[in-house]
């Protein structure tokens, strides 16, 4: 029976430059950086692989995924020949009416983000105002086929609990079906640079967390901190390899799916 879970990240590609993302800088490959993404008989021999570890369920992210040329006939593959129930990470901008009928046969879960400065006209974090129609429309048209979509936001250690209130009524109120409150933290090793304000102390992301939680009662809202990060992260990246975190907050790479013999059940946390 299937029982793992991960997430594929099946591009580094991004039509947006989050300021707070770290994603590109995690999943490096210098052997493979000319590539955006895999050639579709691969990434179809990837799903291949992660049915064939036993994996369940599978987040399917980037970068941007809605980029990739293949997504749609990837999904529903993965879905129908591979037995795999999929979780799509996207940012929503480049969906259309098409694509979500398309896609939303074969997925299980939608899942996007709002972040505090996207709340403000000037943002330093995030995208800016932009990104609230765009959370808007994409739960409208994925509702249309009864796919829920929940909403990720970072609480950064200079959060605005007035906007951050905002937007947990805000996309309450679009029909979300869930709010993930995010710590953020920077995985070590990295050599990049980020805006000041984003980190938070354990104790501040939780007192946070906890007292939004404790005013909303009737939202469903849960919290994802830095020890969460390191305990769940399990990812496949644009080129087929797969890490895992370290205590240290490093990156850890086990080897690539396409050309190394893995054995993800090692790894993965049994649901």
């Amino acid at each position: 029976m299937k029982k793992g879970k991960l997430s594929w990240n099946i591009t580094h590609m991004c039509n947006r430059n989050c300021r707070h993302c770290q994603v590109n800088s995690v999943e490096h490959s210098d052997k493979n950086d000319h590539l955006k993404w895999l050639p579709m008989s691969d990434a179809f021999k990837v799903a291949e692989k992660l049915s064939s570890n036993n994996i369940e369920y599978v987040g399917i992210a980037g970068g941007e995924p809605t980029l990739v040329p293949y997504l749609e006939a990837l999904v529903e593959y993965a879905s129908k020949q591979c037995g795999i129930e999929l979780e799509l990470v996207t940012n929503g901008i480049l969906l259309t009416e098409e694509s979500v009928f398309a896609l939303a046969q074969n997925l299980k879960k939608v899942a996007t983000s709002l972040d505090v400065d996207d709340m403000s006209p000037t943002a330093v974090f995030g995208r800016g105002l932009f990104q609230v129609e765009t959370v808007k429309r994409t739960i409208n048209l994925f509702k249309k086929y009864g796919i829920s979509v929940e909403v990720k936001t970072l609480i950064p250690g200079s959060v605005n609990t007035n906007r951050l209130e905002q937007i947990v009524e805000t996309v309450a109120e679009f029909g979300a079906s869930e709010i993930q409150l995010r710590q953020w933290f920077k995985s070590e090793g990295l050599e990049i640079e980020f805006p000041r304000g984003l980190a938070t102390t354990d104790e501040q992301f939780n007192g946070t967390a906890d007292s939004i939680m404790q005013k909303y009662p009737d939202i469903k809202i849960s919290k994802f901190s830095v020890e969460d990060m390191i305990k769940n992260y399990k990812v496949i990246s644009f080129d087929a390899e797969f890490y895992t975190y370290g205590k240290d907050k490093r990156p850890i790479y086990h080897g690539n799916l396409l050309t190394d013999n893995l054995n993800l059940s090692q790894f993965l946390e049994r649901i």
